[in-house]
């Protein structure tokens, strides 16, 4: 049995994923006999990164009233700058690590995507899994595609958006847009983009949701013809394709997403393709007129949880090696 603690930043006030991989990450840790527990720091999006990373490497986490904590595991970013002889680090969001000057100073790394897994020769990538996945059973197919996510340019909204220029007048799409409350530019962005919907005529077939809590975006995922995974260069899942495995949605990415293209394979779980709006909107007539084809893909999809072993078992194991 070891004393450990699990650390990472997170936003206050909102439904944050870091809190909860860690709360998890925990329950797991637990469940095989360990003495854990959560450490959350609050950290803002607005303020310099270095700043706030130079303030975590003063906390002493090597001991609490008198207990030895004999390992340290940080989740993602700023969190990584915590001090720990034996501190092991798991970069989980959708921040690069290795442009922390606090990178390498974790004994053992591990990454949530194959190309950063490939870019560090840290093995296999390891997936945030889901304690719970309530509201993921496959609902009937909707007659709309998912896109979740930033309305940063690195988010690739317009090339969803871009696609339904070409895509069958009786496809929809809906955006779920994740970031109004902490993005100060946010809604010049969310604005920009309505606009080109009305330049492209397309305000009919396009929904915007800033609900972008936990059960709504489940519900819009389990009846969705497939899930639009464009993030350029992503060192981490969103939880919204990891729900999207569980609810047998086909994933449509492009090949160039970084964790996103790591998981999916072109004609077995969904198509991969490089960043081209009208090679994107192609697949999504395909997939929106055939049935059976998108079935398949759900299948292949939810097969990929097991293919991977995305658990908390795995998880568990991994760090501690």
């Amino acid at each position: 049995m070891m004393n450990l603690l699990v650390a990472t930043c997170y936003t206050p006030f909102r439904e944050d994923r870091n809190a909860r991989i860690a709360h998890e990450l925990n329950s797991e840790l637990i469940r095989r006999g360990h003495r854990s527990d959560v450490i959350l720091l609050p950290w803002n999006h607005h303020t310099d990164l270095a700043s706030q990373s130079l303030a975590l490497r003063l906390l002493d986490l090597t001991e609490s009233a008198g207990n030895v904590v004999d390992r340290l595991i940080t989740l993602g970013e700023p969190a990584i700058a915590l001090h720990h002889p034996f501190k092991i680090s798991w970069s989980i969001n959708n921040t690069r690590s290795h442009e922390n000057p606090f990178f390498g100073t974790a004994r053992k790394s591990f990454y949530a995507s194959l190309t950063d897994a490939k870019r560090f020769y840290s093995g296999k990538p390891l997936y945030p899994p889901l304690a719970n996945t309530a509201g993921l059973e496959p609902g009937p197919l909707g007659g709309f595609y998912l896109w979740v996510g930033t309305l940063a340019p690195s988010g690739r909204a317009t090339h969803a958006l871009e696609a339904m220029r070409f895509v069958h007048p009786s496809v929809k799409l809906t955006l779920i847009i994740n970031d109004l409350s902490i993005t100060p530019d946010s809604s010049t962005a969310l604005e920009g983009l309505r606009q080109r919907a009305r330049e492209w005529d397309l305000t009919d077939r396009v929904e915007f949701v800033l609900d972008s809590s936990r059960s709504t975006r489940r519900e819009f995922i389990r009846n969705c013809q497939g899930l639009l995974a464009l993030h350029y260069d992503q060192p981490a899942p969103e939880d919204a394709l990891i729900e999207a495995l569980y609810a047998h949605r086909p994933i449509l990415t492009f090949d160039d997403t970084g964790a996103p293209a790591g998981l999916i394979e072109n004609g077995y779980n969904g198509v991969k393709h490089p960043p081209d709006p009208r090679m994107l909107a192609w697949d999504m007539n395909r997939l929106a007129t055939d049935h059976n084809l998108n079935q398949q893909f759900g299948k292949g999809a939810f097969a990929t949880l097991a293919q991977h072993n995305i658990s908390w078992s795995k998880v568990a194991e991994q760090l501690l090696s």
